[in-house]
């Protein structure tokens, strides 16, 4: 019984407390039981940082209009998330690019969320790396609307859409992202 619970705690709490399938996936790749599914399960299901941290369940909405790229890093989305827990390097906000195409994501950990901070991260994580994108598509917040970025998406060639206020959906992609990493940060670090 103990080294079950020890494979248990192991898979689930150093992962980042990812859900009962990929738990099980992971446990069954190298390890077997008898009612090897009920002990995940039960142990999931009754895991204190999941409990307190994690939705319980998608809330149903309308079917959005589906924002649609041709090729790779053609439209990419930009999303803030924090402040969250401070790392101990003070980073406290997540900056999201995700590749609209291929749900291709970066996470860049940041102090900060100054326009010329977002502004250096853009640069020096994604268009060095893939190119400069023909769009960017931004909540309203108002770093990412602010004269300082638009300007210099400008400089770059790039066309900018703000996302319809008040309907999240539209950044669908980069909230569902940052749902599960929030969850798993905020239930690692609270183990800490």
């Amino acid at each position: 019984y103990e080294d079950k619970q020890l494979i248990l705690a192991e898979y689930h709490d150093k992962m980042g407390h990812i859900g009962i399938s990929k738990t099980t996936k992971l446990i069954k790749e190298n390890h077997q039981w008898k009612g090897i599914d009920r002990d995940i399960h039960q142990y999931i299901t009754h895991c204190y940082y999941c409990s307190i941290r994690k939705s319980k369940g998608a809330m149903k909405t309308r079917p959005n209009i589906a924002i649609t790229a041709h090729y790779t890093f053609e439209k990419v989305m930009i999303d803030i998330a924090g402040p969250l827990i401070a790392s101990k390097y003070g980073h406290k906000y997540l900056m999201n690019i995700t590749d609209i195409f291929s749900r291709f994501t970066v996470l860049i950990p940041r102090r900060n969320i100054e326009s010329h901070t977002i502004i250096s991260a853009l640069h020096t994580r994604w268009i060095t790396y893939f190119g400069t994108p023909k769009t960017i598509i931004t909540d309203g917040a108002s770093n990412l609307n602010s004269n300082t970025f638009t300007e210099q998406l400008k400089v770059w060639g790039i066309n900018k859409i703000t996302a319809s206020p008040y309907h999240p959906q539209t950044m669908g992609i980069v909230e569902r992202s940052f749902g599960t990493i929030k969850d798993m940060i905020c239930a690692t670090a609270t183990q800490q």
